[in-house]
């Protein structure tokens, strides 16, 4: 878990009118900044609990709720790609992901998708290389 300072570092960051308190919205992104990663479901339970703005003690119990790190997700996210790898040859296809990725758990808008896939490498025939995509999603926000 991130240390009370690197804690209020990112409260201070993401408290965009410097009142000392965060909305909702602020909260949740300050949450996946420090290398939290829940579901809109999960984050709302906990966020139901707590006021509408959070001062920095209120942010602290939301960061310190059990939410998983991207790296606890990396087994299940490598078992989604190979399942997506239809020919055994390590790529999927962007489209079907992009389809998965708007339909299923938490749909992602077209916006998150296209600053997703601005993130790898898609080849001439719509593939990307579904190890590189868990790399990118697991390690690349890491504090």
């Amino acid at each position: 878990m991130a240390s009370t300072k690197e804690q209020q570092e990112c409260f201070e960051a993401f408290d965009s009118n410097n009142d000392g308190r965060l909305n909702q919205e602020e909260a949740a992104t300050a949450v996946r900044a420090l290398c939290r990663n829940p579901t809109e479901k999960e984050l709302s339970g906990v966020m139901n609990t707590l006021p509408g703005e959070l001062d920095f003690n209120q942010f602290t119990k939301l960061v310190s709720a059990a939410f998983p790190k991207p790296e606890q997700q990396d087994g299940d996210l490598r078992k989604l790609m190979q399942m997506l790898d239809h020919d055994d040859n390590g790529k999927v296809s962007e489209a079907e992901l992009r389809q998965l990725l708007i339909t299923v758990g938490d749909p992602l808008s077209h916006q998150e998708m296209d600053l997703l896939f601005e993130e790898v490498a898609v080849d001439d025939l719509g593939f990307l290389r579904g190890d590189e995509l868990v790399e990118r999603l697991v390690h690349a926000h890491t504090v």
